[in-house]
């Protein structure tokens, strides 16, 4: 999921429309549909307050998660599986190196 599907899912999970959550966050209606639309992001320092207003967190709102969810990991299991294949060892180890990097406290990556 990415910042624009949170930000519409929870707009109309609390009944506001895009100008409603606009005035909210002190921006435009056509900001609003512009996020939504994934043609441009909220500012960064809107992001604390249009999280607050959305009743979620700023890790929500940018999808940040500390661990892969049992979907990702499957996704992943078969990409390094495919990459051995094709391109060889070395370059699965750089892709499962680049993703310890990304989720780093997620311990069965690291073996």
């Amino acid at each position: 999921m990415h910042i624009d599907q949170v930000i519409r899912e929870r707009r109309l999970a609390l009944g506001l429309t895009q100008e409603e959550l606009a005035n909210k966050i002190g921006v435009s209606a056509p900001a609003v549909s512009k996020w939504e639309k994934r043609v441009s992001y909220p500012d960064i320092t809107l992001l604390p307050a249009l999280a607050r207003i959305l009743g979620t967190d700023v890790n929500t709102l940018l999808t940040f998660s500390v661990t892969m969810d049992p979907e990702e990991s499957r996704h992943l299991y078969e990409k390094l599986m495919t990459t051995a294949k094709d391109a060889g060892w070395q370059a699965a180890v750089d892709l499962a190196e680049a993703q310890i990097a990304h989720y780093p406290s997620m311990n069965s990556l690291q073996f």
